[in-house]
């Protein structure tokens, strides 16, 4: 099974699994966690709730160029988010009525 990771932030709240050379690092109101997906059979999975900043490392990166992506999948090196609790508000209510 090859390396991946897969995050979901759910407002404040992260939902993560990890598997291979890949590592994040979560901070919350309370703690600074380090993730990592290598030594495992299957992979690491874990719920972390409260969360305020997320940053995923898949592979070194070379250059310090960064793009920024609202939604959508994307090839990346590495990514990085700061989440705040409204960021699970439907985006309808933020576009008004259709």
């Amino acid at each position: 099974m090859p390396s991946f990771v897969a995050a979901v932030a759910e407002g404040g709240d992260v939902r993560i699994a990890l598997r291979g050379d890949v590592s994040a690092h979560v901070t919350t109101a309370t703690e600074s966690l380090e993730l990592s997906g290598a030594d495992v059979t299957t992979w690491n999975e874990r719920f972390l709730g409260g969360a305020t900043t997320i940053d995923i490392t898949v592979e070194t990166m070379t250059e310090a160029d960064g793009l920024p992506v609202q939604s959508g999948i994307v090839r990346a090196a590495a990514v990085s988010a700061e989440l705040e609790p409204s960021d699970a508000d439907p985006l309808t209510s933020a576009l008004g009525p259709s």
